[in-house]
């Protein structure tokens, strides 16, 4: 989740992972933060299966992030909640959103299935 996302998804392209989820991770299309430098960690190559989960109104992913994941990550899963933020899965913090959480929970099982 967040940075952490970000980093899950950093990993499965250094390590080869078969399969990685990331919700609401931020900073995927540019190189402002040092994890995605030199290029941005989401053009980077994926030997397997990725599922990003996203709010469609998260400062953090903007669409135009979303756009540039779609163009380099072509076969992956790219879920927006609309009218959602950052943190819906989040129990208890700013943002959190019960629907979205299900809705995000019920595919990461099924991803993993």
């Amino acid at each position: 989740m967040s940075f952490g996302g970000h980093v899950a998804i950093l990993a499965a392209a250094l390590l080869g992972l078969r399969a990685c989820i990331a919700m609401y991770a931020g900073w995927l299309a540019g190189t402002a933060i040092a994890a995605s430098r030199p290029e941005p960690t989401g053009c980077l190559p994926l030997a397997g299966r990725l599922l990003i989960l996203a709010g469609e109104e998260d400062r953090m992913v903007p669409s135009a992030d979303i756009d540039a994941l779609r163009a380099w990550q072509p076969r992956a899963q790219i879920i927006t909640y609309p009218a959602i933020g950052h943190r819906f899965c989040s129990v208890g913090r700013p943002g959190y959103n019960a629907q979205a959480a299900a809705d995000a929970w019920a595919r990461v099982a099924q991803f993993l299935a």
